[in-house]
Order: structure tokens, then sequence, then C-alpha cells
């Protein structure tokens, strides 16, 4: 199997270039672009050479820029200690601020915006126009904008705790995949070890390849778009991926291969029944997510949370003309952008998948996994493994 190669390095600084080959791991770099370039960022550099300028254009993505921006959806970064304290400093107001423009949120609404302001636009322009004519238009009074203000605030909480929830559950499987992955692998390089050498190197080294096909196989899952052979590409040997893209649910597939590399193990019962747990609790993981992919908050609350906010927003310059007048337009806009902005966030962090840097996590669960076959023995010989006997690793067994 040929490995992919990664350039990395922790302190990289102004111009100094960096060749960054195709791989699943997380590359460390700084940069002099910017004042939030100049920290320390996990860049998943998913094709073709690049330098760290290069690199850097795209970091306001975030890790899985490439499989996202489509939707707009923001990323979340994997932290580390020098990007918490970016994210604590109290320049972020201004950041943000002058950062308005580029919101994805904003970005979302323009149109939402765009029309509440044109309504108010003409509601001024009508009190407007009968008022030059001696014309006395009756106004709304805000006492009921005042008295349903606390219903929408809590209709909008409600629906942004309930996203949040799933959002953290989905992290929560994924930290769990994290660590089973990674047990899984540490059971296989004690235990598979313990007789014939040649024979289980080989076999350690299918397993973490299979390891690192199942996490792949469930990020492309779970994502509208995704090239599960281009993730796989220097992973897996061309016979054991075209079996994998040819399974109808693949990370199940891989998880089966999984199961029948640990049978033709030499360990014990009892070991085997051990290391069948963490797949067990993988697989749980992946139904898991495959529930909160396909459950979405019941429509009817997000279609009368839309249609409140939509009437109450739209009425609200009938209101604000008297006390307000022309400024009625900028402050109606800047409240319509508040509350919407809210509940458009909701509704995108509903489906967190998007949003989770999932090629950060699988390029770190490959690099550990990996790391362990490489530091317990010497790299075998036979590029494409052992495979057991059975109908699913004949398919993938390499000749």
């Amino acid at each position: 199997m040929n490995s992919a190669v990664l350039s990395r390095s922790s302190a990289f600084s102004g111009s100094r270039s960096v060749v960054c080959r195709r791989s699943s791991l997380p590359t460390q770099f700084r940069t002099g672009a910017s004042v939030e370039l100049k920290r320390s960022h996990a860049v998943l550099v998913r094709s073709r050479s690049c330098s760290v300028k290069t690199c850097a254009a795209y970091w306001p993505a975030g890790p899985g820029f490439w499989e996202t921006r489509d939707r707009g959806a923001d990323v979340v970064e994997n932290f580390g200690q020098q990007r918490w304290r970016v994210h604590e400093e109290t320049g972020r107001y201004w950041r943000h601020t002058l950062l308005l423009f580029r919101s994805r949120v904003l970005t979302q609404l323009k149109y939402p915006l765009m029309l509440i302001g044109l309504i108010s636009a003409a509601v001024c322009q009508t009190y407007s126009h009968y008022s030059s004519l001696g014309v006395a238009l009756g106004q709304a009074p805000l006492v009921p904008f005042t008295l349903t203000s606390t219903v929408i605030g809590l209709l909008l909480v409600f629906r942004t705790n309930a996203s949040y929830a799933r959002f953290w559950e989905a992290r929560s499987l994924w930290g769990l995949i994290v660590n089973r992955t990674r047990d899984l692998n540490r059971q296989t390089a004690t235990w598979f070890s313990k007789s014939a050498p040649a024979k289980h190197h080989s076999m350690r080294a299918c397993f973490q390849r299979w390891t690192a096909a199942f996490v792949y196989s469930l990020k492309c899952h779970l994502r509208e778009k995704g090239d599960l052979a281009a993730d796989l590409k220097d992973i897996l040997p061309p016979r054991e991926l075209e079996a994998l893209l040819a399974a109808k649910h693949r990370p199940l597939y891989a998880l089966q291969v999984l199961s029948e590399l640990v049978a033709a193990s030499d360990a014990s019962v009892f070991l085997k029944g051990q290391m069948d747990e963490n797949l067990t609790q993988l697989e749980d993981a992946l139904g898991a997510c495959e529930k909160i992919l396909r459950t979405p908050i019941p429509a009817s609350y997000t279609r009368q949370t839309s249609r409140f906010l939509v009437l109450w927003l739209t009425c609200l310059p009938l209101a604000l003309w008297g006390p307000c007048g022309w400024a009625t337009i900028p402050i109606a806009v800047l409240i319509a952008f508040c509350m919407l902005g809210i509940e458009e966030i909701g509704v995108s962090i509903e489906e967190p998948f998007t949003h989770l840097s999932l090629d950060a996590i699988c390029g770190t669960i490959t690099a550990n996994t990996r790391e362990l076959v490489e530091t317990h023995g010497p790299r075998p010989g036979d590029a494409n493994g052992a495979a057991p006997s059975g109908s699913v690793s004949q398919a993938v067994s390499a000749n």
C-alpha cells in the first residue's frame, strides 16, 4: 500500500513554503497574512501540493471547506491552546464587527432583510405622503409587539437550544468514534503479535486500513457531498477500495470486515469479546448519527416559528413610524437581522455534520492508528495485508 506523504511542522513563519502532499492529516502552519492567520491552525490539505500562503487563503472557511462551501456552512475547528487564546481575546468584538459583511448568516439572510427594508420603506413613504396631504393615518400601537416579543424570544431560545443539543450529541458521538478506534488498534497492536509476527504485522496493517475506511465512509455517509474514492485512494489497495465502493451501506461493510479480521486472529475468545464490544459501540455510534441526520426537529415547530417571525417583522414598521419616522427603515432591518439571525443559526446547526470538522477528525484517527502500526514493529512486507477467510474478506483480500 502506498502511504500518504505529509510534511508537518508546528511553527512555520513568514513566507516559508511548506509542501503539503495529499493526505488526511492535519498540518500546522503560521503565516503573516493577517492578524488571525498569524495564529496556528489545524488545516486539512485536501488536494495537490500547495504553499502555506495558498493554504492560508482558504483558512476563513475552516477544515472541511471543500465539502461545505456549496451550502455556506461554517465549520467548527479543532481548537488548541493558541486558538483558544485568539477566541478569548477582547479584540474579538472589533474583529467580528468588521467582518460583519462576510458573515455567513448575513449572506443567507440578505433577501429576507431586503424584503423587510422594502416593506419598511413602503410604509414610511405611505405615511409621509398622506401626512403631506394633511391626512392622518392610524398607527399600530407598540403594546402588541411588546407583549408578543416575549413569546418570540422563548420560541427562538427553545429552537437554538434544541439544535445545539443535536450538534453536541453529534460531536460526542464522533469523540466516541475517535476513542473506540484508538482502543481497537491498540488492542490489535498488542494482541495480534503473540505468534507468527509477520502474519500479524500484516493483519494489523489491514485492520488499520479498514479502520480508516470506516471513518471516512461514515463521513461521506453523513454528508451530502463527498468523494470517498479520493479520501481512500492512498489508504486502501484498489481491489479493497472497489469492493467498498460497491457496497450499498459502506460504513456497515467496513465494520463487517473489521469483525472478520478479529475473528480470524489467534487472540483468545475473551480478548476477541473485548474487541467486539468496541466494534459494537462503533455500530451504535453509526446508528445514532443516522438518527440525527434523518430525524429533524418537528417541521411544524420550524414552520410556526418562521411564520410568527415574518408576520411580526412585517407589521413592526406600522408601529415604528410614529416614534421613529424615517429611521424606521434601518431599525426594522436591524431588528430583523437579530431575530432572523438567531433562527437561522438554530436551523443551520440542526444538521450538525456539515459544521463539524469531520475531515480533521478522520485525519486524526488515521494518523493515530497508523502510528500504532508503524511503531509497534517493522512494517509488513505485504502491502496489502492479510485478510481472513469469509465472504467479505474474499472480496477485499489482495492477490
